[in-house]
């Protein structure tokens, strides 16, 4: 298994308001498999695989959290936020769990 922080050693980690000010109004995909967009009101639409699903997005702290309601409604998914040049990496602790592109949404 490949680890993770030396592979990020060129991302640095984003606070809160660096996270909403970077996402706010703009998306992240892969360009292929998935892509979120990330609503100024704090919706999230979600695209993966092909299908289109709601959810919800906060900063709490220094992390971004995705309500999927599918998963729970009252439950977020909590992640750091780290970044290269227009590429994020999205961490649950140590685990990569997103990596795409940052881009603003028209």
């Amino acid at each position: 298994m490949p680890d993770v922080a030396a592979e990020s050693a060129a991302f640095a980690p984003l606070n809160g308001q660096q996270i909403r000010s970077a996402l706010r109004g703009s998306s992240v995909g892969d360009g292929r498999h998935w892509e979120h967009q990330y609503l100024p009101d704090g919706r999230l639409i979600r695209s993966e695989s092909g299908t289109s699903k709601a959810g919800q997005w906060s900063v709490q702290g220094d992390q971004l959290c995705l309500l999927k309601p599918e998963i729970s409604s009252t439950q977020a998914a909590c992640f750091s936020v780290h970044r290269r040049g227009n590429e994020l990496q999205y961490l649950d602790g140590q685990q990569l769990v997103y990596q795409g592109f940052l881009k603003r949404s028209s």
